[in-house]
């Protein structure tokens, strides 16, 4: 359940910062190519980090939900600071702001904000699977379960935040119960 609950949140912060990112970085497929790109490295490097480490800590549990508390708290902040982002990015004349090193400027500032939560979501499955797997013979069957379990969540996060979150709650508010639902886990 805390797996599911993990990668619904996942997915409400990612359509909810490229939402607001959009506004700012533009809605091409560039602009969304620089926040998917992000969002993908931070996850995969967050799963091979903790995936060497698993093994040395002694508390995977507990690492597990401090993680998700951090990033239910640095998304609290982090959703403020995306939409400052964006009004700074209006002030730019508009030639400069489709040029590659406006560009280039935007993937950097993008990538500050966002590896740090992103590194941490991807370093949750390595932690569940230290704390569920207990032989090499049910690696493989748990290691699909907890997936499936998360990738469930994550089109249950998805489907939520663009069909009823953002349209009954806003943007803000819906990033604020997905930072508690980050907490209760």
């Amino acid at each position: 359940g805390l797996f599911f609950l993990s990668g619904m949140t996942s997915l409400i912060y990612e359509t909810l910062w490229i939402r607001v990112l959009s506004l700012g970085v533009g809605s091409t497929s560039v602009s969304m190519s620089i926040v998917l790109s992000i969002f993908f490295l931070g996850l995969s490097v967050g799963s091979w980090l903790t995936g060497h480490l698993a093994n040395r800590i002694s508390k995977p549990l507990l690492t597990y939900g401090l993680i998700e508390a951090a990033i239910g708290l640095y998304s609290l902040f982090l959703i403020h600071l995306l939409f400052i982002f964006h009004q700074v990015l209006a002030l730019l004349p508009a030639g400069e702001a489709f040029s590659h090193a406006a560009l280039v400027g935007k993937f950097l500032i993008v990538f500050a904000l966002l590896i740090f939560p992103t590194t941490l979501m991807g370093a949750s499955l390595p932690l569940l699977i230290r704390i569920f797997v207990t032989s090499n013979a049910d690696l493989g069957r748990k290691v699909s379960i907890l997936y499936g379990v998360n990738t469930l969540g994550a089109v249950a996060g998805a489907f939520l935040t663009g069909f009823y979150l953002i349209p009954s709650f806003g943007i803000a508010t819906s990033n604020h119960g997905a930072a508690a639902i980050n907490g209760l886990i």
